[in-house]
C-alpha cells in the first residue's frame, strides 16, 4: 500500500482489478491457443486444467489453514467479507543488517 501510496480502499480496488486482469488474460490466452493435433491438444487441454486445480485448490486451502481467516473461515467463505485488523506499529525502530 505505501509503495503505490494507496489507502486500504484504493489497495483493495488495485489488487481486484489487477486479480481480474491476470483471469481475463488467462481466459483469452486459452482461446486463443492454436490446434496442436489431437494427440497433442488433449495433454494441452490436461495440464491446463491441472493449472486450474491448483489455483482453486490454492483458495480452498486457504480457508481450511488459520493462517489467513482464523476462526472466520467459514464466514468469509460463505459471505466474502474479511475483518480487517488495525496495522501494528512497532514502538523500536527496527533495523535489518545484511
Amino acid at each position: 500500500m505505501e509503495h503505490k501510496r494507496l489507502d486500504l480502499n484504493g489497495a483493495i480496488e488495485f489488487v481486484n482489478k489487477l486479480t481480474r486482469q491476470r483471469l481475463d488474460d488467462y481466459v483469452a490466452a486459452k482461446a486463443q491457443l492454436p490446434s496442436f493435433g489431437p494427440g497433442l491438444d488433449e495433454q494441452v487441454a490436461q495440464y491446463l486444467k491441472g493449472i486450474e486445480y491448483c489455483v482453486q485448490g490454492f483458495i480452498e486451502w486457504t480457508f481450511l489453514t488459520p493462517r489467513y481467516f482464523g476462526n472466520e473461515a467459514l464466514h468469509v467463505k460463505e459471505t466474502g467479507v474479511v475483518n480487517l485488523m488495525a496495522p501494528i506499529t512497532l514502538e523500536a525502530h527496527v533495523v535489518v543488517e545484511a
